[in-house]
């Protein structure tokens, strides 16, 4: 089990340095419990609107369109190949 190290007394230029248990970086959240649930359950949020806004948008539309939708918009955020 991975155990987070105490924290340090790091100064630059003269001004402490503090540190953050999570940080964001390339739009990955990385944290210091080396899990990725936070950046999983941001990511799912992130689809639920966009399926939702794209509910609302296209709700009047036929079947074949909302399967058309699913197919270029929904699939590729999953990375499956049709």
């Amino acid at each position: 089990m991975y155990k987070q190290p105490a924290p340090l007394n790091v100064c630059l230029n003269g001004a402490r340095v503090l540190f953050s248990n999570q940080v964001k970086y390339f739009e990955v959240l990385l944290n210091t419990s080396l899990k990725d649930d936070d950046d999983i359950q941001r990511l799912v949020k992130s689809l639920y609107c966009a399926a939702k806004k794209l509910r609302g948008t296209f709700a009047q539309c036929s079947p074949a369109v909302k399967n058309t939708l699913c197919r270029a918009f929904g699939m590729p955020v999953h990375a499956y190949q049709l």
